[in-house]
């Protein structure tokens, strides 16, 4: 995939997927830790005093912090697999990222989807917490989908010491010690 945007392949965009990845990932867990949504609810029913609620994302929508953290670990993954196990783990990651992106925009979509107590839509105010959820998962299976389109070329923890053993002895000791007469 070279042109406008370079090669996938490289080591540069192997180290963006991973930066992109971590921060897309704790924007998740974070966004997902604040309140997204605050609503007045009544203290006795059927009494004019009320009081204000406010609910997490992780109350209201636990798949988008699912899948922060599982971005988050699929850092480590990528950093320690080969090209079978980056193919898995970047399809994890385009899962996960589409299931948080989609139980976000529910939440956006909705205002008040999860929200315990039957609060009504009416009294729900939305933060903006969810769109930088919506965000996050979205860049989540965005590198998913490049670790599994690009992943099998990316370099390999300790893939520099494969496959470089000489075939040759390095010097006449070494060929004595192989059983081998150097002499001849």
């Amino acid at each position: 995939m070279a042109g406008r945007w370079g090669s996938l392949s490289g080591r540069r965009a192997y180290a963006l997927a991973l930066i992109v990845l971590l921060v897309a990932g704790a924007a998740v867990v974070v966004s997902a830790s604040m309140p997204w949504a605050t609503a007045g609810v009544p203290l006795v029913p059927g009494s004019g005093t009320s009081t204000e609620q406010a609910w997490t994302g992780s109350q209201i929508a636990p798949m988008s912090r699912a899948a922060g953290i599982l971005a988050i670990a699929g850092v480590a993954g990528i950093l320690a697999t080969g090209k079978v196990g980056r193919l898995i783990v970047g399809l994890l990651l385009v899962l996960a990222g589409a299931t948080g992106a989609w139980a976000s925009a529910q939440v956006i979509a909705d205002g008040t989807m999860g929200l315990p107590g039957g609060t009504g839509a009416a009294d729900a105010s939305l933060t903006g917490w969810p769109w930088g959820a919506l965000a996050g998962c979205m860049l989540v299976a965005l590198v998913g989908a490049v670790t599994v389109r690009a992943g099998r070329a990316w370099p390999r923890l300790g893939g520099r010491f494969d496959g470089r053993r000489s075939t040759t002895a390095a010097s006449p000791w070494d060929a004595l010690d192989a059983g081998e007469d150097p002499t001849a």
